[in-house]
């Protein structure tokens, strides 16, 4: 009963590497995007979508390792890779939905183009979490593999939640995903800054629940589009009939 739960989470597209492939045709098209956009303005600061465009990208790459490590025969070094891959994962899943905080910067559009570049950055922000949104969609499936649906959901939960205080920290406190390992201390002491204002500051509690709640509801949408269930699967009787059969004479009979 579980294996077949599990099949029906994972999906057709999400055994195999050949779902990233649309998926980095977008973002693609994004980087391009940009690049026009930086020839026709003559303005560099475009460039950060890039970065973070590539950011948003690492999440998957660290979910479809962790598959990987799967495969690995010793069960200590396979454990160890998906510990691992795990925790980083969840370190820079946050850099996903970031994106969508770069819309400040569409204020700083030529005169007259301010449409055009929130366009521009709202179209990376979405390319870039469509791959969060399937790194997730991955996590969630070997959670639900190893431990069961309620494991599956609430590895949801708390990446959810994750992505909203990582979010903020980025976003408020400009610190990054790789300064747990390389800054700790300063990583510290942001976090105990933002946990210390969560009674003077309103934005300090309510920046990351509401992130944290664009994130959850996009992965349950998107995960239950990838489920089907807004298509009502046709029953037996409603197939389509078949073709007539021509006559002996190649033509119809006449009544």
């Amino acid at each position: 009963m579980r294996a077949s739960r599990v099949s029906r989470l994972q999906g057709p597209r999400l055994r195999g590497f050949g779902a990233d492939r649309t998926l980095f045709l977008c973002s693609a098209a994004c980087c391009l995007w940009v690049g026009l956009r930086i020839l026709q303005t003559g303005q560099t600061h475009y460039r950060l979508l890039w970065w973070n465009l590539f950011l948003a990208w690492v999440p998957l790459g660290f979910a479809r390792a962790m598959e990987l490590a799967g495969r690995i025969r010793s069960s200590a070094v396979r454990w160890a890779c998906t510990g691992a891959t795990g925790v980083l994962w969840l370190l820079f899943f946050p850099n996903a939905p970031y994106l969508f905080t770069d819309l400040i910067h569409a204020h700083r559009a030529p005169a007259g183009q301010y449409w055009v570049d929130f366009s521009l950055i709202l179209g990376c922000a979405v390319a870039g979490w469509m791959a969060g949104l399937a790194s997730l969609r991955v996590m969630h499936a070997r959670v639900a593999s190893w431990w069961g649906s309620v494991a599956g959901w609430g590895f949801c939960s708390l990446a959810w939640l994750a992505a909203g205080v990582g979010v903020y920290l980025g976003r408020v406190l400009r610190l990054h995903s790789w300064d747990v390992l390389l800054h700790p201390p300063g990583f510290w002491q942001g976090l105990s800054q933002w946990i210390l204002q969560m009674g003077r500051n309103p934005e300090a509690p309510g920046f990351p629940l509401g992130f944290a709640a664009v994130v959850g509801i996009s992965y349950v949408l998107v995960h239950s589009l990838a489920q089907g269930v807004f298509v009502e699967r046709p029953t037996c009787s409603e197939n389509a009939p078949t073709a007539e059969k021509p006559t002996l004479g190649g033509g119809r009979t006449s009544s």
